[in-house]
């Protein structure tokens, strides 16, 4: 994809990994900009993750309330998990909630949210 817009590509000049986690990798690489100069990207590796939209018949949606630690309180959110290397996703989708036991996977939409700073993309299931 790098020659598909090459007014808009960087090129990597040096990297290096910052931290190593067991979930997640911080790297920090000098790139040269389309223009000639320089500059650098922080950003984080992840394996990605997936995010069930399940609607139901109603139409209304399921959502389910999750603590989470960094923040130190609780949230709505779309049901959701990470993604294990090899892993399929639809199939995967179904058992990461209660909720979904009764719901039917109708197609996928990846996107990356955080394209920015974070290398994942993340995966909308559709399911009725």
């Amino acid at each position: 994809m790098n020659g598909t817009h090459p007014h808009l590509t960087e090129t990597e000049v040096e990297g290096s990994e910052v931290f190593r986690g067991k979930l997640l990798t911080v790297r920090a690489d000098r790139v040269r900009l389309p223009d000639g100069n320089e500059s650098t990207r922080e950003y984080v590796i992840h394996q990605g993750a997936v995010i069930v939209i399940a609607v139901l018949d109603g139409g209304d949606l399921i959502f389910e309330r999750q603590f989470r630690y960094p923040l130190r309180r609780a949230f709505l959110e779309l049901p959701a998990g990470k993604i294990d290397p090899g892993e399929e996703i639809l199939a995967m989708s179904r058992p990461r909630s209660r909720a979904l036991a009764s719901v039917k996977s109708s197609g996928s939409l990846c996107i990356s949210p955080a394209s920015g700073p974070c290398s994942s993309l993340e995966r909308f299931p559709a399911a009725r």
